[in-house]
């Protein structure tokens, strides 16, 4: 596969220079530079000379917030479109550089050819100030006027403030398409996607025009373009940039340092900016000297495990959903639990290095825990050989699990699917409180393939999935964790794709489940009241003499648990009071 690379460069020749050898001969360059800049010919010559570098112009003198920022994005647009020698196009400033290996950049395009990669919202959103009321229907003078300049800096602001105390606003251009949108400038398109803007702006001028008055218009142009065409279906709300939104080292965005390192390379992001020397030596350097992870060292962002048993039909799009995550820094085991099928075979046609392949007897709990003990990553997410995850389900569990460390399950909500079956969505309660209480009342509060879990925790409590719940192996083991102080927690998105079908065990195995499960809640229960007697010696004996007329068969179990709950309920209630008055 083929990539291009457009550049708009207003200065560091040296940078662009090394940004355009790390992509080596198999990416095309195109280069516009500001007419302004201070990139000497001599350098420009330079840049020229480089063997994957198409050409280097410099056609517009270019002010951030102006309409000749859009210019040059359309002028490289048209020369990239015209050769037509890529199979993808990155747009990207002079002040970017990749943040994965070139063979991680190459793979993630192979994995999700035919993708659009364009961060965008429906325009007004709060996502810019005022909504981006003002960016549109205020006249902008942003070309002539430079904002590095504190003297244009006050024309620039008198000229808003009149305009708003005179009601000057120009007409949205909305017979040109039906709803403007708004995001950020950068983004990496198909080629018959960027052709497909290039012949819109030939063709259908008026809007492309219309703009010239506009703020920032690069960041309206090329998102209505294409969220009103037969492309829409293939984008992803995504630009795969990492730029940090706070003002940081003289900038906003912030001028990236070394700090930013680890965030980067654990994101899903191939590119990285602002980079401004000599804040940005540092971060360069490492990014520099990165190389691609080892996947079978002992350390291991994620471990993704999956047992395998007769699924064949079904097991190709299921392990391509996990090789096609935009988070791909995993290893992925997959143990076989004595298929039958032809799924063995199909598992060892993979090449890709991430995979790991187990061999087991029939015993699906116990190749579950060889899978959960075979895994070296910080955190392992579990999969179910007929389902299907979406590529943001691994990123978004990781980031969730960084930033709260007390979390030791993750779930989320999943989408239902199958033949037969219409497609809907099944939510589970969100909240730890929500969780335990689901328990109490009965209920399975998490979704198995969706489960996310930190290794560390199960080691230390000597957790895994007990042959003695067979069919309820899953919920015992979130029982235990609660029991061992774990946070839980389900995310309230879909994540995940659960197939339906009529040989699962929820089917053919429905009373022996129900019968474990009934079990497990048991279990819960007595739990939850020795956490109430602890609080309260009366309640105690209450639950106490429950549990004897239970037993007796006065009382149904029914009523036991709905006191429980109840009583629960009010216990968390209290202590939510209690924290509210010890913060004031």
């Amino acid at each position: 596969m083929k990539h291009a690379l457009l550049i708009l460069a207003h200065k560091d020749a040296d940078h662009l220079a090394d940004m355009i050898r790390f992509f080596q001969e198999e990416f095309y360059v195109y280069i516009h530079i500001d007419k302004k800049s201070t990139i000497s010919s001599a350098e420009r010559a330079a840049l020229r000379k480089m063997k994957n570098v198409r050409f280097v112009q410099s056609r517009y003198s270019i002010n951030w917030g102006g309409y000749r920022v859009l210019k040059g994005v359309v002028y490289l647009m048209k020369m990239a479109a015209a050769e037509g020698l890529a199979d993808y196009y990155h747009l990207i400033s002079g002040q970017d550089f990749p943040t994965k290996s070139l063979q991680e950049f190459q793979r993630y395009f192979e994995q999700r050819k035919g993708t659009e990669f364009l961060d965008y919202f429906v325009r007004p959103d709060r996502e810019w100030e005022n909504e981006g009321k003002n960016r549109l229907t205020f006249y902008s003078l942003y070309d002539f006027l430079d904002i590095k300049k504190p003297r244009h800096v006050e024309v620039l602001r008198q000229l808003d403030k009149w305009q708003k105390v005179l009601h000057i606003r120009r007409k949205l251009p909305l017979r040109y398409y039906p709803l403007l949108y708004g995001g950020s400038c950068w983004w990496s398109l198909t080629r018959d996607c960027l052709q497909y803007v290039v012949q819109e702006t030939e063709q259908r001028p008026s809007f492309y025009r219309w703009l010239r008055f506009a703020f920032a218009p690069d960041e309206v142009y090329v998102q209505t373009v294409l969220l009103n065409s037969p492309f829409r279906s293939r984008i992803e709300n995504d630009n795969l940039r990492y730029i940090c939104w706070e003002k940081r080292n003289g900038n906003y965005p912030a001028n990236l340092d070394e700090t930013d390192f680890e965030k980067i390379i654990k994101s899903n992001k191939l590119f990285a900016r602002k980079i401004e020397y000599p804040i940005s030596t540092e971060l360069v350097d490492k990014l520099k000297n990165r190389k691609v992870k080892n996947v079978r060292k002992d350390e291991l962002p994620i471990s993704v495990v999956m047992a395998v048993y007769n699924t064949s039909p079904y097991l190709r799009e299921c392990v391509d959903s996990i090789l096609n995550q935009s988070f791909q820094d995993f290893e992925f085991i997959i143990v076989d639990d004595g298929s039958t099928d032809d799924g063995l075979s199909i598992l060892k046609s993979y090449t890709d290095p991430r995979i790991r392949i187990i061999e087991n007897k029939h015993d699906y709990i116990d190749s579950l825990n060889k899978g959960l003990n075979a895994a070296r990553g910080t955190y392992i997410a579990h999969m179910d050989s007929d389902d299907i995850s979406s590529p943001e389900r691994l990123s978004t569990q990781y980031n969730f699990m960084e930033s709260h460390p007390k979390i030791v399950l993750c779930g989320s909500w999943h989408t239902i699917f199958g033949v037969g079956h219409p497609t809907t969505y099944r939510a589970f309660p969100c909240k730890y409180n929500e969780i335990v209480l689901n328990i109490i009342h009965g209920e399975n509060p998490m979704s198995h393939p969706t489960v996310f879990l930190r290794r560390e925790f199960l080691i230390a409590h000597q957790l895994q999935y007990s042959q003695d719940s067979i069919y309820a192996e899953d919920f015992r083991l979130w029982v235990e964790i609660i029991k061992a102080g774990g946070g839980v927690e389900n995310l309230p998105v879909c994540i995940h794709s659960y197939r339906q079908s009529e040989t699962q065990l929820i089917r053919t195995r429905s009373v022996e489940m129900s019968a474990m499960a009934s079990q497990v809640y048991y279990d819960f229960l007595e739990y939850v009241m020795g956490i109430l007697g602890e609080e309260n010696e009366k309640l105690s004996l209450v639950m106490e003499q429950l549990i004897l007329l239970v037993n007796e068969g006065t009382v149904p179990y029914a009523a036991l648990r709905e006191f429980v709950y109840e009583t629960y309920s009010d216990y968390l209630h209290q202590k939510d009071r209690q924290m509210e008055v010890d913060s004031e």
